[in-house]
């Protein structure tokens, strides 16, 4: 931990220029099919205070949106497990979280969940390009009996 807050730690595959979530989802998923998905970049931007963001992906179809991934309290370039609050020594900062909403299912699935687990590594943060990779296993909010375990890439612009 610790850090500037700013600089860039290791790389992502995602190609320079493309604003992109990527998701790969395990076998054993009821909800969502096992393989790789890709999500556009909706945009980052503050939470609650200047210095806590979140980013938000999705993807969409001709008849509508079909799911979205949203990380939250990112402050820093790091490592970070879900739960864990993104300003240590603020008893007011956000938690680091991340949920996937698959709404072609009606499954939501939240990392503040039952039995859910997520680590957010923020390789690279600054005024306008938010950089990681994740992996989870989320279980279910509106069907505990459903689980996925997923892992992936993301970089976003700043939403104006």
């Amino acid at each position: 931990g610790g850090g500037d807050g700013g600089g860039t730690v290791g790389d992502i595959s995602i190609p320079d220029g493309q604003n992109m979530a990527t998701m790969t989802v395990a076998d054993g998923s009821a909800v969502l099919a096992a393989g790789d998905y890709e999500l556009e970049s909706i945009g980052f931007a503050p939470q609650r205070n200047q210095d806590e963001f979140y980013a938000n992906f999705g993807q969409s179809s001709e008849t509508g949106v079909l799911r979205t991934l949203n990380f939250y309290g990112i402050n820093r370039v790091g490592s970070f497990a879900c739960g864990d609050q993104a300003k240590p020594d603020d008893d007011y900062a956000l938690e680091t979280a991340m949920d996937l909403k698959d709404y072609a299912s009606g499954v939501f699935f939240d990392s503040q969940g039952a039995g859910s687990s997520c680590t957010l590594t923020v390789t690279h943060l600054d005024e306008t390009t938010i950089e990681g990779r994740y992996t989870a296993t989320l279980v279910g909010t509106t069907d505990a009996s459903a689980q996925v375990n997923l892992e992936g890439e993301f970089r976003s612009h700043r939403a104006e």
